[in-house]
């Protein structure tokens, strides 16, 4: 969840169960700072960061959408709540606020799973709002299915009627819409989060491309790869993001080291 850290302060929707989840007890780290309980969260990121203003005035877009493929994840911790997710993010302006995500997650150890599959390796679609920049709750959905290992699944958040109303989209069709955005986003990103006391598995890649203001969609033109925890400081070496570069353009990937396809 990139934006907003305290997990005692999720809202999770599970169909129609709703949950507090709490923070894990564990107090290890790896890398650097990379940890679920101390709120040091890390990333392997590509990010376009943009100029815009969110409502027309600009560089910015209305809608992303990708393919994403999980190669390897494993979580250590999974039962204490930690998690990895592979995924895209829009964000909107500083001064506007907001942010909103979907793609696959695993772990987490959810007790409202009622026996669906839940353990270290399963890939389960999400998505996650928040509309007022950290200002509340913010609210998370799990669907209890699951996808295999490798398999090319598609995402995109979007602002269809150009209102501030950003539909997450899951391989099934769309998943949610939630208002309360500018129009558009001025930042977008693709890649990994990663919350767990022990250094987890995950080796991700993606396909991505933007929606322009027009309404037209076309490939990134750029991105900035980053390997980073909460605060920006740089986790290189233990988590990364690349261009994918025997790949047409607009392709990245992603992982941590002791994945089988480090970048």
């Amino acid at each position: 969840m990139r934006r907003m850290l305290n997990t005692s302060a999720i809202l999770c929707v599970w169909g129609a169960v709703l949950a507090t989840l709490l923070a894990p007890t564990a107090s290890a780290t790896w890398g650097k700072k990379c940890s679920a309980g101390n709120g040091h969260h890390c990333y392997g990121i590509a990010e376009w960061a943009m100029t815009g203003s969110g409502n027309g005035g600009g560089e910015e877009l209305k809608g992303i959408s990708g393919e994403i493929a999980s190669d390897a994840m494993s979580v250590p911790l999974w039962e204490s709540h930690d998690f990895v997710t592979n995924e895209m993010w829009m964000d909107a302006p500083e001064s506007e606020g907001g942010w909103a995500e979907d793609g696959q997650i695993t772990g987490y150890d959810y007790s409202t799973e009622e026996g669906h599959e839940v353990n270290g390796y399963s890939l389960h679609p999400f998505y996650a709002y928040e509309p007022n920049n950290g200002a509340g709750a913010f609210e998370i959905y799990i669907s209890p299915g699951t996808f295999a290992a490798g398999s090319w699944e598609s995402y995109s958040e979007e602002d269809i009627y150009t209102n501030g109303v950003w539909c997450a989209g899951f391989p099934a069709g769309t998943a949610a819409c939630k208002g309360g955005y500018p129009a558009f986003a001025t930042d977008v990103q693709v890649g990994m989060e990663a919350a767990d006391e022990r250094q987890p598995e995950n080796a991700g890649q993606d396909h991505i491309i933007r929606q322009n203001t027009t309404g037209t969609w076309e490939t990134w033109p750029h991105a900035t790869y980053e390997s980073e925890d909460y605060n920006g400081e740089s986790e290189a070496g233990y988590v990364c993001a690349a261009n994918y570069g025997h790949l047409a353009p607009g392709y990245t990937q992603w992982g941590t080291p002791s994945s089988s396809h480090p970048c």
